[in-house]
């Protein structure tokens, strides 16, 4: 049987790497479904808009692309992907935290008070400096999943989210700490 920390241990690039990569697959999958799900005949020919937490649930992802990359290139150096892996492992506790704050939101278990009020002011391309426009419509409400699966009743993207931010958090923290147990102790 393969053991993943011997995996780990002699390739300590693979996991920062691979981190990078779901983090780059999860945002892809987001802005798609948002600006070209009616395009490729998705969710019921319509573009998902994201509401104020869809948004915010995307910021963990970003920041792990960018943690994931510097730990990739950092492999070699045993101190600082472990620190890296841990930092990581926190923005994923972090994200889990946003999605299933927005699970709850939508279940109406509680509200997403000013989490939602505010709308998102998109970039106005048409300058020659990005500016923000102001003259948009309202984002969608929170409380309101603008997909589930399977069916009325499944789980919406927030609670997909949910479930990988926390299996990811749960995976890398055992790495980081399997990683700190490899560092060399002082005597």
């Amino acid at each position: 049987m393969i053991n993943p920390l011997q995996i780990d241990a002699r390739l300590p690039w693979l996991l920062p790497a691979l981190l990078s990569l779901v983090a780059i697959f999860v945002l892809s999958i987001a802005w798609i479904s948002e600006l070209y799900g009616a395009n490729l005949q998705l969710f019921d020919n319509r573009n998902l808009n994201p509401c104020q937490l869809c948004i915010v649930q995307r910021y963990p992802y970003a920041l792990i692309v960018v943690l994931g990359s510097a730990a990739t290139l950092l492999s070699n150096r045993a101190m600082e992907r472990t620190l890296l892996l841990s930092v990581i492992s926190i923005v994923l506790v972090f994200g889990s935290y946003v999605s299933g704050f927005h699970i709850g939101v939508e279940y109406g278990w509680w509200t997403a008070g000013s989490a939602c009020s505010a709308p998102i002011a998109p970039l106005d391309l048409s300058q020659e400096v990005f500016t923000l426009s102001t003259d948009s419509a309202p984002p969608p409400n929170c409380s309101d999943a603008a997909w589930r699966f399977p069916g009325d009743n499944g789980l919406s993207m927030a609670g997909y989210n949910f479930i990988l931010s926390t299996v990811m958090a749960t995976g890398v923290s055992f790495f980081a700490l399997a990683s700190l147990n490899r560092l060399p102790r002082d005597s």
